[in-house]
């Protein structure tokens, strides 16, 4: 790989790898320790099911890409932050933060998560301490979901003021990259583990998630933001789709940093797979590793979730303890504190 500099010269540029921590655990909330060994090297890393384990070296890593819900532990974790902190200041190293924040945590279709305003502090703290720059976080409010709960209860996300009351909550930290997908109901563990809590998701159809994306659009220009599209609906991902891994965007940081070292910007889906529309370009998901806990042992998790097979659990058992509450409190019937703003079932799904 290689550079032309502003001053002609064409620079050959060392290429780094991606390492994405990770696409199917939240690694931060749930297992910092061991991610922490992990980035050390003092513990080996596995880059895919059935992959020969190996050690990581800081000084190798071109970008550090993190997925999580809660930030937090990127500060009040001594281990996980000394070692992210070195990577940063003592490595050069880049952080993008694919930080996820749907509105709905706490609720009973993210029990055990934290609230908007828990996730806009932890950020900012992460922000100010300079481990991330603010170009490099992309604001996922994903998945738009929703649910039909016992009592015709509509809980989710899939409204323009829960989408605007995240937009506010982190634009003023400079955050331009928004992205979001339709919950992916096609993986057969997730209706089964939302059917065995007694209700059932309930979507849009195609034509009237094509308004809504729309105006999450619009929303988004209006604080200067960029929207796209993850994955699902297929119908809705473009080749101008950026993806949650960007090596366009990593290396544009990694050349304001002037680093001598740039990664690739070839599609994962050119020399491996992943679904059929993902835009992101190739990086290596350590979160095959072993020692790694799932959020549905002892932790908050995601209902909904797709990555994650688990029928049973602790954050299974507090959706079923919320579920009763709120059931308790209305009667079994819809009240506004039960629902999230502006929920309603759009005509076009009325008539299905």
């Amino acid at each position: 790989m290689g550079v032309t500099l502003a001053s002609g010269v064409f620079r050959v540029m060392e290429e780094k790898f991606v390492i994405s921590a990770s696409r199917t655990k939240d690694l931060v909330r749930v297992s910092p320790g061991r991610l922490a060994e992990i980035l050390n090297g003092n513990v080996p890393a596995r880059f895919g099911l059935g992959m020969k384990p190996q050690l990581l070296q800081l000084e190798s890593i071109g970008a550090l890409v993190i997925w999580t819900k809660d930030p937090a532990n990127m500060m009040i974790h001594p281990l996980l932050h000394e070692v992210l902190e070195r990577y940063v200041e003592d490595h050069g190293g880049i952080i993008i933060l694919n930080l996820t924040v749907t509105g709905l945590g706490g609720s009973a279709l993210e029990p055990g998560l934290p609230t908007v305003d828990s996730v806009r502090n932890a950020t900012e703290a992460v922000v100010d301490r300079e481990l991330v720059r603010p170009e490099g976080i992309i604001l996922r409010f994903d998945p738009l979901v929703r649910a039909l709960l016992p009592g015709g209860i509509l809980l989710g996300n899939i409204s323009i003021e829960v989408f605007n009351d995240v937009l506010e909550a982190f634009y003023p930290m400079g955050i331009a990259r928004i992205k979001t997908s339709l919950v992916d109901d096609r993986y057969a563990h997730v209706p089964e583990r939302i059917g065995r809590l007694g209700f059932m998701l309930d979507l849009p159809d195609t034509e009237w998630l094509e308004g809504f994306y729309e105006e999450m659009a619009s929303q988004c220009r209006r604080f200067g933001a960029r929207l796209d599209i993850c994955c699902h609906p297929e119908s809705f991902v473009t080749g101008e789709t950026n993806g949650c891994v960007d090596g366009r965007m990593i290396n544009e940081l990694l050349e304001d940093a002037r680093a001598s070292w740039r990664v690739t910007t070839t599609l994962h889906n050119d020399i491996g797979r992943q679904r059929p529309t993902c835009r992101c370009t190739y990086s290596r998901d350590i979160g095959y590793s072993p020692g790694f806990k799932t959020c549905f042992k002892n932790h908050g998790a995601c209902i909904y979730c797709y990555s994650q097979k688990n029928l049973r659990g602790t954050a299974i058992d507090r959706a079923t303890e919320l579920l009763r509450e709120m059931k308790e409190r209305t009667g079994g019937k819809p009240a506004p504190d039960c629902t999230c703003r502006g929920n309603r079932r759009p005509q076009s799904d009325e008539r299905r």
